[in-house]
């Protein structure tokens, strides 16, 4: 290749560096989201370089970004998300500014997953600044609403329901994994139980019900519940008390309880089977005590990923990223979600790749080295030409 030819086709490090400190700067974070302005930007820069691009808007202020570049059966799709989780308290550095230090790039959403995103994006504009077309279909998908789940269906879960994969089509979720490959992850269910009791004056709990005794007579035997199945990469599933909230005063008996419980579940448990274990639970407890009155709701579910692909997808991308890092990588399991499992419940084989390393994500001060996205990008580029050339 000509020596002009191989300078078009290099990843521009200044236009990552600027690109990651726009994203940042638009705060889209979740709740409300607002991400209209970080996908009309991102519109703009995919149809200067040849991208079919629409804003698909299920809800008023937040479209998701779907481009494509060609056509065909064989589809490749780069997907992330556009919100960000809110940005809390204690920051040194402004979470908006995008401030570069020491080779990081610091704001809420460097991470998680903005920077990843600009890494996707100069991955296919460094290839069409060498006038590449894919052998296929390249789509980039960007979403909003994954910080909260996506449970109103406005983002990926909307989207996915007017889309079909096959096994000519890749999904490739650019989430923060420090390079590592995810083929599979747990899944994530969300309970709330809420205890209700008889209202009181404290001095006389016995003419009450005390709903948060209740609710922790019910939580202690679940913590204490064995799950047994086992997964080779991610384990066991897990059961966390995560919230808790009763009483209006302090010497009111409280009427009313609520807790909730994050469980991450294997692909070999069903969320059904969970579910009704703690059922079980709350009904043995309500015969022994008849003043035991708890419900169980659910708030959200993200199914587990079982990897799915054909041939080895996997391995070749292991390959790309080792001889790019010069470094191990590994193929693993992830105790978080995704959304991964959306995509391959409609038909797309679906792995997890990107750039950051997941414990600056959701902190305070969140950053991304600048080399990890100078990396991505190449990675990106050349998983790409590889599949779809």
């Amino acid at each position: 290749m000509p020596k002009k030819q191989e300078k078009r086709g290099e990843i521009d490090k200044e236009a990552v560096i600027s690109l990651t400190k726009k994203f940042v700067k638009i705060n889209t974070s979740n709740p409300p989201g607002n991400e209209w302005r970080l996908a009309e930007l991102i519109a703009g820069l995919l149809r200067q370089i040849g991208f079919k691009v629409e804003l698909v808007e299920f809800a008023s202020g937040r479209p998701n970004v779907v481009a494509s570049l060609g056509s065909g059966k064989k589809t490749l799709i780069l997907s992330g998300h556009m919100d960000t989780v809110p940005v809390g308290s204690g920051w040194k550095y402004d979470p908006f500014s995008g401030t570069v230090k020491d080779g990081k790039i610091f704001g809420r959403g460097a991470t998680d997953m903005k920077g990843a995103l600009v890494s996707m994006i100069e991955a296919v504009a460094s290839l069409r600044r060498e006038g590449w077309k894919p052998n296929g279909c390249l789509k980039l998908i960007f979403t909003v609403n994954e910080e909260m789940g996506d449970n109103e269906e406005i983002g990926m879960r909307a989207l996915l329901k007017k889309m079909k994969g096959n096994k000519d089509s890749l999904v490739i979720i650019g989430d923060t994994t420090n390079f590592d490959i995810v083929v599979t992850e747990k899944g994530i269910l969300w309970l709330e139980l809420v205890s209700y009791g008889k209202e009181a004056h404290a001095s006389m709990p016995w003419t009450g019900v005390n709903a948060l005794e209740n609710l922790i007579k019910v939580l202690y035997h679940i913590q204490n519940l064995k799950i047994e199945g086992n997964n080779k990469l991610l384990g066991k599933s897990t059961i966390a008390v995560t919230m808790l909230n009763a009483g209006i005063k302090t010497n009111v008996i409280p009427e009313v309880a609520r807790a909730h419980l994050d469980i991450r579940l294997i692909p070999e448990e069903k969320r059904e089977a969970v579910i009704d274990m703690i059922r079980e639970i709350i009904n043995r407890l309500s015969e022994e005590d008849r003043n035991i009155n708890v419900k169980v709701n659910e708030l959200l579910y993200y199914p587990p990923v079982e990897p799915k692909f054909e041939g080895d997808v996997a391995q070749k991308l292991k390959e790309i990223i080792e001889g790019t890092l010069k470094r191990k990588v590994s193929i693993v399991g992830e105790h978080g979600a995704t959304g991964a499992g959306y995509f391959i419940k409609a038909g797309f084989p679906t792995i997890v790749f990107g750039p950051g390393k997941p414990e600056n994500c959701h902190i305070k001060d969140e950053y991304i080295e600048i080399s990890d996205l100078l990396n991505a990008a190449k990675i990106y580029r050349e998983f790409i030409l590889s599949y779809l050339s």
